[in-house]
């Protein structure tokens, strides 16, 4: 055991013989976790002794995790401080809406929508991550077109209710019918398909 504060005490009159010494066990001062948020998980206040904090979910830990009791009997480091997480705000994309905007906190979610006439392009949905960044970036709102139908004996693919610019459709038909014009039409910066949906007629031969 490492000791400190040493020195010597007078031996009683008609003893003989060097003073007797005497040294006392360090110890550094007894740590209190005053955050809520801030938790001690161990602590030996002996000398070279440790003590271990962290944050709970949801907060940073500002300062140093690890302190450690020196031979002055004081800590090596003040008592970190513990520091919510919150993501970045985030505006409403061109065209669009957010939802949840005031919501930053982590493990919480904002959604994008777009006005009539355009779409998402990118995650409609984000979290905020215990990095303090949302788990996807703000998408984008681009022009779209609405879903054409579907022609008689046949269905188009992907199916959703509307397409962005660029998008293409694929009209496949049943057994028996085959397309009786370009079986792709794309979504045009018009808003307009690039051609109207072509029928499935049966095939001959």
């Amino acid at each position: 055991m490492l000791l400190n504060h040493c020195g010597s005490s007078p031996r009683t009159p008609g003893e003989w013989g060097s003073p007797v010494p005497w040294c006392q066990v360090v110890h550094c001062p007894v740590l209190v976790a005053e955050e809520p948020s801030l938790q001690l998980q161990s602590a030996n206040t002996s000398y070279q002794g440790a003590a271990v904090f962290s944050c709970l979910s949801g907060f940073r830990l500002s300062g140093r995790s690890v302190l450690h009791c020196t031979a002055n009997g004081t800590w090596s480091e003040p008592v970190p401080t513990c520091h919510e997480v919150l993501c970045p705000a985030v505006q409403a994309p061109q065209h669009g809406q957010v939802t949840g905007a005031a919501t930053r906190r982590v493990g919480e979610a904002i959604t994008f929508t777009c006005t009539p006439g355009f779409v998402v392009r990118g995650h409609a949905l984000a979290f905020c991550t215990h990095d303090g960044v949302w788990s996807h970036p703000a998408p984008q709102c681009v022009r779209s077109c609405a879903h054409p139908g579907e022609p008689e004996h046949g269905r188009v693919s992907p199916r959703r209710p509307r397409y962005h610019v660029g998008a293409t459709l694929l009209v496949t038909c049943r057994p028996g019918y085959r397309p009786a014009g370009p079986d792709r039409i794309t979504c045009l910066h018009t808003r307009r398909w690039s051609a109207p949906l072509t029928r499935c007629v049966p095939a001959i031969g």
